[in-house]
């Protein structure tokens, strides 16, 4: 059937292969990496659950445009809270999972959303009692996106885990002799 000697087949075999298990490490990757997030955004999220709170005074809001490869807009405060008795600075998209609420696909929608905190007004900051200079003024939510976001993972490393369980499989059965 195949004319060419065992030898042959094997070194035009090859690059195939290659390029198999690179897409396969490729797609395991960036399953990973979705997947962290996601783990990396719940974990947060069960943190700030234990997280103390106390009364903090809005300094200054702003809306800009996110960085983003759509045009979105992101609603943002700087606010300043103290915790026993030493006073601290704090920005509102500071950390990872604390402003998403806040971003808008107009510059409108972000004007409308910075009116809800007027400079000076007051608001309660949620900060890590084990370092206060960690604070947020939402604490992150259960979202939908996450699920889709796992979903997606999920479907990266399938193909990824079958092809090594296909490729071990292949690799185990394969006569001695090549």
């Amino acid at each position: 059937m195949n004319a060419l000697p065992p030898s042959e087949r094997r070194v035009t075999a090859r690059p195939a292969l290659k390029r198999a298990v690179l897409q396969s490490l490729f797609l395991a990757a960036g399953g990973v990496w979705l997947a962290y997030g996601v783990f990396d955004g719940w974990h947060w999220q069960n943190v700030e659950k234990n997280w103390a709170s106390t009364d903090g005074i809005i300094e200054t809001a702003y809306v800009r445009r996110a960085m983003s490869r759509h045009v979105n807009w992101e609603t943002g405060w700087t606010y300043s809270y103290s915790v026993d008795g030493r006073k601290y600075e704090a920005e509102s998209t500071a950390l990872s999972n604390a402003y998403f609420v806040h971003m808008f696909g107009s510059e409108t929608q972000a004007e409308g959303d910075e009116y809800t905190r007027p400079v000076r007004s007051a608001v309660t900051v949620y900060y890590d009692p084990v370092e206060p200079q960690r604070s947020v003024l939402d604490l992150a939510t259960d979202s939908s996106l996450e699920w889709l976001t796992l979903s997606l993972a999920a479907m990266c490393m399938a193909p990824a885990i079958y092809g090594a369980f296909a490729l071990h499989k292949a690799l185990r059965n394969r006569p001695s002799g090549n």
